[in-house]
């Protein structure tokens, strides 16, 4: 098991613009291992490739700790109540707010 240190904010690298993962080779396939890892020593809710000083658009997210489930577990994955996100799109909506 992997456990890769975690860059927290506000540590100017978690600012840097992240690029698109391109191959999903054996080298990415470890990074979300190393991330799934990496989440569940920390036990957290949720993990982006940039906190552990990769910049690409990978987040890895915990359902079970959000209490939500996994539509359709990864075949990479051997828990399917962990959620792989590659190049996600966030669309906004709403109100803004301004986090302080």
């Amino acid at each position: 098991m992997a456990n890769r240190k975690v860059i927290e904010f506000p540590s100017p690298k978690l600012r840097e613009k992240s690029i698109e993962v391109e191959s999903f080779d054996d080298e990415f396939r470890q990074l979300v291992k190393d991330m799934l890892d990496t989440n569940s020593v920390k036990m957290g809710v949720g993990l982006a490739a940039p906190q552990v000083g990769t910049l690409k658009r990978v987040v890895v997210i915990n359902c079970t700790r959000v209490e939500l489930e996994n539509p359709e577990p990864l075949e990479v994955l051997e828990d399917s109540q962990q959620l792989v996100l590659v190049n996600p799109r966030l669309k906004l909506s709403g109100e803004k707010h301004k986090w302080k």
